[in-house]
């Protein structure tokens, strides 16, 4: 399957792929060792690419919750 598999899976279940973080050695060792490479090395490809989903994700659960509070309750007397 490998990478296109991947991106057909999200297609299936209608979701958005958020990005993709390539499993380099750095970001493996620095993960085993309890420190994030977005510590260990911030200005790294791989933890740009990690604050980038961070930031779209909450970008899309803002607007998930900005929607819901748009939804009026149903009152029942």
């Amino acid at each position: 399957k490998g990478e296109k598999g991947d991106k057909k899976r999200y297609k299936n279940f209608d979701l958005p792929l958020l990005g993709e973080i390539p499993l380099e050695v750095e970001t493996r060792v620095a993960g085993d060792e309890g420190q994030p490479v977005t510590v260990r090395a911030p200005d790294s490809p791989q933890a740009q690419r990690f604050r980038q989903i961070a930031r779209q994700i909450a970008a899309s659960q803002s607007v998930v919750n900005f929607q819901s509070e748009l939804e009026l309750p149903v009152l029942r007397q």
